[in-house]
């Protein structure tokens, strides 16, 4: 199995706008009657972490050649969170959003949706 790594592009994502959804070990079901029902998920939950990550043109070339060549596949990179090394991640299909240049620097803002594997 090949293993992928986050390539030698920045992997940090903005402060403004980010967001870490755990994700949640409770899994909720309605009813036909009375009240919704809870239990305990006994799987791993997957978090997601999104935001935006700033690129140089030339690193944003680098990481959508890399994208495109995972095809959904798993992939290693730091933790947006905690910094741990080896933080197994995939792209969310159909989240990311079209990256656009940053008005503030000559660099480019790209917008990554991950959901974490646990």
């Amino acid at each position: 199995m090949v293993e992928y790594t986050w390539p030698a592009v920045p992997h940090r994502f903005l402060r403004a706008g980010f967001e870490h959804d755990p994700g949640d070990p409770v899994e909720r079901s309605s009813t036909d009657s009375g009240r919704a029902r809870q239990r305990a998920v006994f799987t791993a939950t997957d978090g997601q972490h999104s935001g935006t990550i700033r690129m140089t043109r030339a690193e944003y070339l680098v990481f959508q050649t890399w994208r495109n060549d995972l095809k959904g596949a798993v992939f290693t990179r730091p933790h947006p969170v905690t910094g741990e090394a080896g933080c197994r991640c995939r792209f969310v299909a159909g989240k990311q959003g079209a990256a656009r240049p940053d008005t503030q620097t000559p660099k480019w803002l790209v917008p990554v949706v991950l959901e974490e594997m646990g």
